[in-house]
C-alpha cells in the first residue's frame, strides 16, 4: 500500500515537471506582425523600424516558457496579396516618384494603421529594395497574383507603458 502512494505522488511530480517543459518546448513562436501590435513607425537614415507591442501576459505558463524582454522570434514575416497590376502600378509608382509613402508601408504591414499617417515618405534602400523585387517577380513570373512577404528583423527591446516593445527593421522585401 506504501509503495503504491510513493508511485502515484512521484508519478504526480514528474506529470508536473516533464509535461510543461515538453509543452514549451514544442510551443511555435509567433511570426507575424499584427497591425494591432504596431506601437510606432520610425524613419531614420538607417532605414524602417517598427515598435511592436508585446502586452503584459498574465498566463504564468507564458512567462516561463520565453524570456521576458528578449525578442520573441529573431525574424518576424509579413504576407499581402495583389494582383499583376497593383504590383505594376505600386513599382510605377515607386520609380517615378521615388516615394516610399505611409500607405506603402502600411500595406506592407497588412493594413493602415493610425499611427502611419504621421510618415511622411523615404527616398533610399527600402524603395530600391521593393522596385527590385517588383522587377524581379514580374519578369521571371507570369502570374495574375502575387505575394508580397517582408521580412522583419529584431534590432532591439525596452519597456514601454503597455508593456515590452520589440524593434524591428525591415530587412527584405520578396515578391512572388
Amino acid at each position: 500500500m506504501f509503495k503504491k502512494i510513493i508511485t502515484a505522488v512521484l508519478a504526480t511530480l514528474m506529470l508536473l515537471i516533464v509535461l510543461p517543459t515538453k509543452v514549451f518546448a514544442e510551443n511555435e513562436t509567433e511570426t507575424n506582425i499584427s497591425s494591432d501590435e504596431i506601437e510606432l513607425v520610425e524613419i531614420t537614415e538607417e532605414g524602417i523600424f517598427i515598435d511592436v507591442l508585446e502586452p503584459y501576459s498574465y498566463n504564468f505558463a507564458s512567462l516561463l516558457g520565453s524570456p521576458i524582454g528578449k525578442c520573441p522570434a529573431e525574424y518576424k514575416y509579413n504576407y499581402q496579396y495583389v494582383t499583376k497590376q497593383q504590383l505594376i502600378d505600386m513599382k510605377r509608382n515607386m520609380q517615378n516618384g521615388g516615394v516610399l509613402s505611409s500607405t506603402f508601408i502600411g500595406f506592407l504591414l497588412g493594413k493602415i494603421n493610425p499611427l502611419l499617417g504621421i510618415v511622411g515618405g523615404l527616398l533610399g534602400n527600402e524603395n530600391q529594395m521593393f522596385i527590385n523585387a517588383a522587377e524581379d517577380a514580374l519578369y521571371y513570373r507570369n502570374k495574375d497574383n502575387y505575394t508580397i512577404r517582408t521580412t522583419l528583423r529584431c534590432e532591439d527591446s525596452y519597456q514601454g507603458q503597455r508593456g515590452w516593445v520589440h524593434r524591428y527593421k525591415i530587412t527584405s522585401i520578396y515578391i512572388y
